[in-house]
């Protein structure tokens, strides 16, 4: 019957869904207390990540125009 195809449907479903789970976690555990990382292979990258780490102290607080000082 259908129902037999649900356990191998929920094992499947699960082996997909588990990396977006786990990465966040991982990424917490090995970098530092951040969740995210953010990629620094390019130069314009680099820049914001230098510019978020001068305006807020924390590369991975983001904030606007308000937090530059008039």
């Amino acid at each position: 019957m259908w129902y037999e195809a649900l356990p191998s449907l929920f094992l499947t479903g699960f082996f997909v869904c588990l990396p977006y789970g786990l990465v966040p976690v991982i990424h917490k555990i090995f970098q530092n207390g951040n969740a995210y990382s953010r990629l620094q292979n390019k130069t314009h990258d680099r820049f914001f990540y230098r510019r978020d780490t001068r305006l807020t102290g924390n590369p991975y607080v983001l904030k606007g125009l308000e937090s530059i000082p008039d």
